[in-house]
């Protein structure tokens, strides 16, 4: 498949929000219901995603399939922490992830101090992609905010 990265607008918000809840099992500590809305509101909703690509502290970049599609997100806050990395359910496990990586990581590096490390609060379901991107969990227990685990994880600019 031919895709494309390319900076994010706000037209794309609804495409990343969608994308995002498609996947929710995948990151949440129990179920749906369980889940704060307010969480959902503030960081996932279409007009949450609209406000962070409009924000001058966050880079967002999507990755686009052969039609325009949307099959991958990666946002940063503040060039050094990764906010969302997301890849459409059926697109797992074709490197896409990696790919949005390692574009945004050289154009990351350039935006803030070296000495500065990148962090993510990964779920569980990521964690182990974010391993292979060189991220190591601060410590290795999970916390759980409003109803998602995760491991706060960071990794050397430097890598």
């Amino acid at each position: 498949m031919c895709t494309q990265i390319v900076p994010a607008c706000s037209e794309h918000a609804s495409d990343i929000s969608t994308m995002i809840h498609d996947m929710l099992e995948l990151f949440l500590a129990g179920s749906p219901e369980q889940v704060q809305v307010s969480f959902f509101e503030r960081y996932l909703s279409t007009d949450a995603i609209r406000t962070y690509l409009l924000d001058k502290h966050h880079d967002y970049y999507v990755m686009q399939a052969e039609h325009g599609e949307i099959i991958g997100v990666i946002g940063l806050h503040d060039a050094r922490h990764v906010r969302h990395l997301f890849v459409a359910r059926d697109h797992h496990g074709k490197g896409y992830a990696r790919q949005l990586w390692a574009h945004v990581l050289p154009l990351m590096k350039a935006r803030a101090p070296l000495e500065k490390p990148f962090t993510v609060n990964a779920s569980v379901y990521a964690i182990p992609a974010y391993r292979a991107f060189g991220f190591v969990g601060r410590d290795e227990a999970l916390c759980c905010e409003h109803g998602i685990r995760y491991l706060p994880m960071s990794r050397p600019a430097t890598l």
